[in-house]
């Protein structure tokens, strides 16, 4: 149990009291035991300090922090974290180093101490710009995994308990400044490989539970279009994998091969000992989306989202199948909520799915300022991912419920080292059995000065992952049975 900075009791009694500003729900608080028919849904979250921060493998003199984070389920009881890693110097904007994976059983007691390495950044020859040598980027991604001890809804052994597999894209990016430098307003920095120079692939990584570790059995280099045939899957979701029968189902960019991609479910199971992406399915049209994330309601039904890029306003979009895949209608198009930022679509433990990203601040022009003012400006500019909310979804799933504040940085934390704004951004969730055998539902993000990804300052004292736990009321609605 994550704890609140208020004690378990009063955090559940001052649920239904507190306002919006105040970081509660206009709800019930919950209680013991509720009887089937009762009301369900989104209560709380906690605020926590953060959870992670450098990680062990951080060489002597270098500055690394733990910044995406992934929960997944390794087994009944035992959690895991693939938290993704910043150098803090540059020297270009999102810049990251590879990727560990954390095991924990309790949200009060997440250690870095143990952390196991995934893969970090190597230089190597990029084959699209004359063999020059190149910085290969590891970026983070899902984490499908079957739990140890997972059954089927049938109560037969799940034949791929104890299995899984984590997808990290890889990027090219120059280890000179050949490519240029930015130096915006809002970001500066090295650029990057783009057009046909741009060399990216994925490393596929499987992975192994037998009860006492959890290991990468083997890692393999697939391009881009050796994902799916006739498909170029070119970008990963932003939550983790959920069950399909034997099979695991996550949102994924992709398109036909040159052209404009779109986002949608990719399929992946296991044959030969290995898990291997098997079909995509494009759901969103092809303009660009990325980001995507899928959740299954206790009727059957999928609903999936994907960030829309800063042109296309962004609107929040969500899509509904009743036919497990087969079809979609978009149900949700909702635009002034959310700027250009992460955004994903979860489920809390009593099944009430909801959207999580951060709350639109308008760009607003101070008279007498200066005309350049951008996102870093913390007075009147926007400060687009300071305020983190979670939106659930109302009970015929075509609109969005009042939001609950789930971090209000400049509240919390004043103005930031660099005088610019906050980020508490990319959340992704999921809900899971941990050591004292309830279902909990966890929330990760990270959280940094801005201008430590744009102008590669020092990390801030706050800078790290956070990861949270959302409260909702009923019964659980439990993603694996054990």
């Amino acid at each position: 149990m994550k704890t609140p900075p208020v004690t378990r009791r009063e955090f559940a009694a001052q649920l239904g009291a507190l306002p919006l500003a105040a970081g509660a729900a206009t709800r019930p608080a919950p209680v013991a035991k509720r009887a089937p028919c009762a009301a369900r849904g989104i209560v709380g979250v906690t605020r926590g300090p953060k959870d992670l921060e450098a990680p062990p493998s951080t060489p002597a003199g270098a500055t690394w922090r733990y910044q995406l984070v992934y929960p997944f389920q390794v087994a009944p009881r035992l959690a895991g974290l693939s938290c993704s890693i910043k150098p803090n110097f540059g020297p270009g904007q999102d810049w990251e180093n590879g990727l560990d994976l954390v095991l924990f059983d309790d949200l009060d007691r997440i250690r870095a101490e143990g952390a196991i390495t995934v893969t970090r950044n190597h230089e190597e020859p990029n084959p699209n710009a004359g063999g020059k040598l190149a910085v290969m980027v590891k970026y983070p991604g899902p984490v499908g995994f079957v739990p140890r001890g997972a059954r089927r809804k049938d109560g037969t052994p799940h034949p791929h308990a104890g299995t899984g597999f984590l997808t990290s894209s890889v990027h090219a990016r120059p280890a000179d400044d050949s490519e240029g430098l930015f130096s915006f307003p809002d970001r500066i920095g090295r650029g990057s490989y783009t057009g046909i120079k741009a060399y990216d692939y994925f490393e596929l990584l499987q992975l192994a539970y037998d009860g006492r570790e959890l290991r990468i059995v083997h890692r393999q280099r697939v391009g881009l279009e050796e994902m799916v045939p006739g498909w170029r899957i070119s970008g990963a979701g932003l939550t983790n994998p959920i069950s399909d029968g034997d099979d695991l189902l996550v949102g994924a960019q992709g398109g036909r091969p040159g052209r404009t991609p779109g986002c949608g479910l990719l399929r992946w199971r296991r044959f030969g000992g290995a898990w291997r992406p098997a079909a995509f399915d494009l759901i969103t049209p092809e303009d660009n989306s990325i980001e995507p994330s899928v959740v299954r309601e206790g009727s059957g039904d999928l609903l999936f989202l994907a960030r829309g890029r800063r042109e296309s306003g962004p609107p929040v979009r969500v899509w509904r199948s009743r036919d497990n895949g087969r079809s979609w209608q978009r149900t949700i198009f909702i635009n002034g909520l959310v700027g250009s930022v992460p955004i994903s679509l979860n489920q809390a433990v009593d099944g009430t799915p909801y959207v999580a990203s951060n709350l639109y601040t308008p760009w607003i022009k101070v008279p007498g300022g200066d005309a350049g003012i951008s996102r870093l400006e913390p007075a009147g500019g926007r400060g687009e991912r300071s305020t983190l909310c979670i939106w659930p979804l109302n009970e015929r799933r075509d609109g969005l419920e009042a939001p609950l504040l789930a971090r209000d940085c400049r509240t919390e934390f004043g103005v930031p080292p660099s005088g610019t704004v906050w980020a508490a951004d990319h959340p992704s969730a999921m809900t899971l059995q941990l050591g004292d055998g309830e279902w909990h539902h966890v929330l990760g993000y990270r959280l940094l000065d801005w201008k430590e990804n744009t102008h590669f300052i020092a990390p801030s004292p706050r800078t790290g992952a956070y990861v949270e736990e959302v409260f909702s009321v009923g019964e659980p609605v439990p993603p694996w049975n054990f």
